[in-house]
């Protein structure tokens, strides 16, 4: 480029302005010069005292010191609260809790880190401004290079250090590493030192533990079978165990002496464990291997203690092989035998003495293979319990009360008699029924579970119902057979029934009305969601912190030693012009650098030595040896005479600014697009498992990539208060006050913002803007990440193990009655025993919250799938559309006449017409009705007095032994139950009772299957997590055939005689059912209305509902009980598959709503900003950046500008801003004569500016 020429040059004679006559002397241009000497004398005299920047203040610099201090102490006091506490902050969920709470932890830090690193900015920036002035300050000068070329606050901020270290100035050096460790190292890493953690706390606490418990003497009247009942469903449906019990024990109950509450942070968590002393309540078996005695019948087995069994196993038996009875030999075999015979028992020790009556007898033996076999060795034990307290200190959950950990400190000691029952147990254990009927409100049944079920698939020999403790310790033993070979080990398998057994009775009899308590003092151990502090990252900051204030320190000896001439803050144009204007030599030499490249600029000053010198009459930059060599001068004449390109900074270039538009415009598409994802997905994946790489991926590196964005804003900012002054000058009027006395280099970057909106520098001031919205977005990125547990789905496709097509069913097989065996053919569901496991499992799910069958809800059945490939899914569950079947009960009310007849000793006899079929059905043989519960063997049952209420279930079976196999199934499909109220109760048993409209009410039900089709969503084990949606239901018996391998009568047959079993009914003065359809209706309905003696007769719109819901909930539960006996196993090589969703719990990444609103909008604020910025960027007009005092001293050197400002170096800011107002001269940049008569390119006075109309020239001087 090239510069244009003023078109009319004045003829006088030009001299040095230095020379001219002190009284009146006139310019080129016939301007009148002030005369210089008259500056006031008494000014002069007065001279200030030194200036001393406010950040290296030693206030300043100490809160430098100290601030790291603090910072690091409090980072070392939390974390070892953290440590110590396992935690800060607690709370049942982090997420949940309020802004204040989370801001201290979540945006507190980074806000401080941000404070720290804006004023450490600030430090570093008046280091770097000033350090030209101290290195001019030293006695002996300093080298252009090392003084007025010096431009560290426009150097690349984490390679200024290394220049500095390079120059060895210190004081540079430790500022700029500071700022680079607070601004690239603390800023960002302090993300990383607060997370969230599941954590445990321990506080003392005062707790009651209970000392009550049901007498040994009332236990038999007052204790139900529920235990019996539970300790089944503990066992084969993993049901939960009740508070403070587990399979081995049971605790004396203890919770807090004051209610736990939530009104603390200690009492919200989700989870704690208390820990107190109690008492355990145990048991050991004590067992010793029988003594077998060979006789000629059977082999007699002997103990030590006198017991004698003399019907034990042989071990003679031989396995029958292929055999579908029930009853046939297995290649095992087994059995028990207590002391105590009942009636019920079918087996029991001949003989112990009185001291050894609690002794039982077990045994346990292969079976031959073949008839000619040799007899097998049999293994027989005797074993006692023994019953026992134990002081422990156990530790509890909080929440469940389950224990989870006792420490003994106290000796066993024998249970006191009066606390538990003990023969009680046994003889119930021994023959598996309970001779006394507790009314309660409990399943109502007088027989001990039967284990039949559970061992449909193991080689065990049937086990009859009245020895269940046979059946029970090899279920949970849960061996292989051939172990119960070895004594002991069947001796532990029974002392882990009976333990079992025990905890569980102990349960119910420690359980009273009115509980008494002893107070103890123990403590709570709290489990809750916890903010900790990282240990890694805060011994990274606590070395950073320590660091800085080293730094710090060091700065602070550095400037204590050394001090600089200057009586003002250096920080306009017109501050430097006083320092030189003084100096004409100077002046004369850096007029000639006008228009020199940065290069020349260089070649020129770098090797000159310059010196800051004061007196009483100025202070003035002066060079110390001003003659060059030959050599040196020749050189920079021949680069001066090069033709320059007029310059701007390299930053808003468009390869610079245009990548710089692309980074904010990705980063504002990318972090949407995160955000759209994670919302639409459900979250992001994870970044990596490791907690230190999250915390470095989530925070550090979000953090740090906003840390790093504001050096760049910073350094745009700097250029613009560099050039700002420049820029008012190229109006060619601009007061002095906008422009040579405009001070923007002197304030921290990120306040130039007020100043620069009152002077109407509105680009300046949005630049400034986005520097400090740049410590938000740090804060915003720092916790714009956080986790959360969501559910993912993905396709996949299933099979089923089952076609849906029910086995061919013989209707007659099932359970009878209320006796212990039923059939003894193997047929659909039915294999042995009293078929009561579906009410087992419907009263666990309702009095311990049991999850029901798999793929079973309240009223269906869902055909199960499995995935097609193979491997098992952890974490995971599966959703798909599949087959629901289920029934439901049609109901009509039945009127005593001809087609119905009842009475109490022979049952109903009912006609049903289907067509023109027309049977007469009755109920099955061995009807009875008792007074009332059975109080004992020897008492029998308790008559009722006053009102009182019977109810009847009955399954049917045609009155003709010869009658046709539709009519059959016509009976066996449909059941009787009735309701039956008198007011005088059941005492006078003579009395002839005629049932009737007025005393009872019957209805006759039909079950009805339904099919449809069900969305399912289950675990891998099959158990639904939800109630399934039933997407269609398909009533029409026509389309429901094929699911039937010889139709549904037989099905509905045998679910009768499972589902509405009759127990011996009795008459009952209480609202308690005596069977067990009646006792789930009332709880279906959470309603005793049908059962109340004192309420009316029910009507049939009040039986219909809750009962058929009762019984579709039963019959599901039966459906899911036993689907392998029920459906036909899918056939290998068959592929019918069904689409489907596998579904994982995933901890995921979500952006914070608020966060990201915050973020995205800087973003996008950066995005147009910068936009701004390139658009309105600087011309190129100069010949180099005015970066270094020796580059802004040769823009004024040659005009007349700089002679304003002699006498003014003395002068404080405002005393030289009043001189410059008293003048009210008005500057500009363009062309101009210098004083030397020659033209120049830079600042004068704007009446002898000429305005450029042109960037360029054709050459640079004429």
């Amino acid at each position: 480029m090239v510069f244009e020429t003023l078109k009319k040059v004045p003829t006088v004679k030009i001299e040095r302005l230095g020379t001219l006559s002190k009284e009146k002397d006139f310019d080129i241009g016939g301007r009148m010069k002030r005369s210089w000497t008259a500056f006031s004398q008494k000014t002069l005299s007065m001279r200030p005292r030194n200036w001393n920047p406010p950040a290296l203040h030693p206030v300043t610099l100490s809160l430098a010191i100290l601030v790291p201090l603090a910072l690091l102490a409090t980072l070392q006091v939390l974390l070892h609260r953290s440590q110590r506490d396992n935690g800060i902050i607690f709370a049942a969920d982090i997420n949940d809790l309020p802004l204040s709470r989370t801001f201290l932890y979540q945006y507190f830090p980074t806000i401080i880190a941000v404070f720290f690193s804006m004023f450490w900015a600030w430090i570093d920036l008046e280091v770097k401004r000033l350090e030209p002035y101290f290195q001019l300050s030293r006695p002996e000068g300093a080298l252009g290079k090392d003084s007025l070329l010096l431009c560290y606050p426009f150097g690349f901020i984490p390679l200024v250090p290394l220049r500095a270290l390079r120059k060895r100035h210190w004081t540079v050096f430790w500022a700029s590493l500071a700022l680079v460790l607070v601004t690239w190292g603390l800023v960002p890493i302090q993300a990383g030192i607060f997370t969230t953690s599941d954590v445990s706390r321990s506080f003392l606490a005062e707790f009651n533990v209970s000392t009550s418990f049901i007498p040994a003497d009332q236990q038999p009247n007052a204790l139900t079978l529920r235990f019996a009942q539970s300790a089944y469903g503990i066992v084969a449906l993993n049901e939960t165990l009740p508070p403070y019990m587990t399979r081995e024990y049971m605790l004396a109950p203890f919770s807090p002496s004051t209610a736990v509450g939530a009104s603390t942070e200690e009492e919200a968590e989700d989870s704690a464990e208390w820990v107190a002393p109690t008492k355990m309540y145990g048991l050991e078996l004590r067992c010793e291997p029988a003594i077998k005695i060979q006789t000629k019948g059977w082999p007699v087995y002997n103990s030590t203690t006198g017991c004698m069994m003399m019907a034990g196993p042989s071990g003679n038996d031989t396995v029958l092989a292929g055999s579908g009875m029930i009853n046939a030999v297995k290649p095992f075999s087994t059995m028990f035998a207590g002391k105590w015979p009942t009636e019920s028992s079918s087996v029991y020790i001949d003989y112990c003495p009185p001291e050894r009556n609690h002794t039982f007898f077990a045994a346990f033996t292969r079976n031959k293979e073949r008839k000619a076999d040799p007899p097998q060795n049999v293994t027989a034990i005797f074993c006692e319990p023994f019953y026992y307290e134990q002081d422990v200190t156990a530790v509890v959950d909080s929440r469940t009360k389950q224990p989870t950990n006792v420490t003994v400190f106290g000796v066993k000691q024998q249970l006191p008699a009066n606390m538990f029952n003990t023969t009680w147990l046994e003889v119930m254990m021994n023959g598996g029924t309970s001779s006394i009927e507790v009314p309660g409100d409990a399943m109502p049944d007088t027989v001990v579970p039967s284990w039949r079920g559970q061992m449909l698939d193991i080689d065990l020999s049937y086990v009859s119902d009245t020895q269940p403790m046979a059946s029970m310790a090899i279920i949970v033993g849960n061996r292989p057979l051939s172990d119960y070979l070895d004594w002991t080990a069947l001796a532990d398998s029974y002392q882990k029934a009976w333990r079992l057994l025990f905890a569980r009775a102990m349960v119910d009899a420690l359980d009273v009305d009115t509980p008494t308590f002893e107070p103890v003092i123990g403590s709570r151990s709290v489990i809750s969601n916890a903010v900790v502090v990282e240990p890694i990252f805060t011994y990274i900051v606590e070395g950073l912190l320590g660091v800085v204030s080293i730094l710090a320190m060091a700065l602070f000896f550095i400037s204590w030693t050394r001090t600089t001439v200057l009586h003002s803050n250096p920080k306009s144009l017109a501050s430097i012009m006083s320092l030189v204007a003084e100096n004409e030599t100077l002046l004369a030499d850096f007029a000639k650098l006008d228009c020199s490249t940065l290069g020349e600029l260089q070649e020129t000053v770098k090797h000159r030595t310059f010196k800051l010198n004061s007196d009483d009459q100025k202070i003035s930059i002066d060079e110390v040896h001003p003659v060059m060599d030959v050599e040196h001068v020749s050189q920079a004449t021949n680069l001066l005479k090069q033709v320059q390109r007029p310059v701007r900074p390299i930053e808003f270039s468009a390869w610079v600014c245009v990548p710089f538009i692309a980074l904010f415009a990705t980063m504002t598409i990318g972090l949407a697009v995160l955000f759209i994802k994670s919302k639409a997905q459900a979250g992001l994946p994870l970044p990596s498992g490791i907690k230190i790489a999250q915390n470095l991926l989530e925070n550090y590196i979000p953090t740090a990539s906003a840390t790093l964005i504001e050096p760049v804003w910073i350094l745009f900012n700097r250029l613009f208060c560099l050039l700002q002054p420049i820029e008012e000058l190229q109006n060619c009027n601009a007061k002095a006050k906008v422009s040579i006395d405009l001070n923007y280099s002197s304030l921290p970057p990120q306040l130039v913002i007020f100043k620069a909106s009152r002077a109407g520098h509105f680009v300046l001031a949005v630049v400034c803007a986005m520097a400090l919205l740049a410590n938000l977005l740090a804060v915003a990125f720092a916790g714009i990440f956080h986790h959360g547990l969501v559910e993912i789905q993905k396709p996949t496709t299933f099979q089923s193990p089952f076609e849906t097509m029910f086995v061919s069913i013989n209707g007659t097989s099932g359970p009878i009655g209320n006796k212990l065996a039923g059939s003894d053919e193997k047929s659909g569901a039915y294999r042995g025993g009293t078929g009561k496991n579906q009410f087992l499992i419907a009263e666990s799910n309702l009095t311990r919250g049991t999850p029901l069958p798999a793929w079973t809800d309240a009223k269906f059945f869902y055909m199960p799938f499995t995935p097609s490939t193979n491997g098992v899914d952890i974490g995971v569950y599966y959703e798909a559309d599949t087959t629901a079947l289920g029934a439901e009960l049609d109901c009509i009310d039945l009127e005593h006449g001809a087609d119905f007849h009842a009475n109490l000793t022979e049952g109903v006899n009912v006609t049903i017409t289907s067509g023109n079929l027309r049977v007469k059905c009755t109920n099955p043989p061995g009807f009875r009705v008792d007074a009332g519960p059975n109080s004992g063997i020897a008492d029998g049952p308790v008559c009722q007095r006053g009102p009182s209420a019977l109810e009847l279930v009955l399954t049917l079976e045609t009155e003709s032994a010869n009658a046709s196999l539709a009519e059959k199934e016509l009976c066996w499909g449909a059941v009787v139950l009735g309701w039956v109220r008198d007011t005088e109760g059941s005492c006078n048993l003579t009395r002839k009772v005629e049932l009737n409209a007025n005393n009872s009410f019957f209805v006759q039900c039909q079950p009805r299957i339904v099919t449809g089709s069900g969305r399912a969503q289950v675990n891998t084990e099959g158990r639904l997590l939800k109630n399934a949606s039933v997407l269609a239901r398909n009533l029409d018996s026509d389309q429901r055939k094929p699911i039937f391998s010889n139709g549904p009568s037989d099905l509905i047959a045998q679910s009768n005689r499972y589902l509405f079993q009759l127990l011996i009914p009795n008459w009952h003065s209480d609202s308690f059912a005596s069977d067990f359809i009646n006792y789930f209706t009332a709880h279906a309905v959470n309603s005793s209305r049908l059962l109340d003696p004192t309420r009316r007769l029910p009507t049939l719109d009040e039986v219909q509902a809750p009962l058929s819901k009762a019984y579709s909930s039963l019959f599901a539960i039966w459906l899911g009980a036993n689907k392998e006996q029920l459906f036909v196993p899918r056939a290998n090589g068959s592929t019918n598959p069904t689409s489907g969703w596998k579904v994982a719990r995933e901890e995921r990444l979500f952006l914070s709503t608020p966060l990201f609103a915050i973020a995205e909008g800087i973003l996008v604020l950066y995005t147009i900003v910068a936009v701004v910025v390139y658009l309105r960027r600087p011309g190129e007009y100069l010949p180099r950046l005015p970066t270094s005092i020796a580059s802004v001293v040769g823009l004024f050197a040659a005009g007349d500008s700089v002679r304003d400002m002699r006498g003014t170096s003395h002068f404080g800011s405002k005393e030289r801003t009043n001189h410059l107002q008293k003048l009210d001269a008005r500057y500009g940049y363009g062309s101009f004569v210098g004083v030397d008569g020659m033209v120049h390119i830079g600042i004068e006075k704007a009446l002898f500016v000429r305005s450029r109309s042109s960037t360029t020239r054709s050459g640079r001087r004429n």
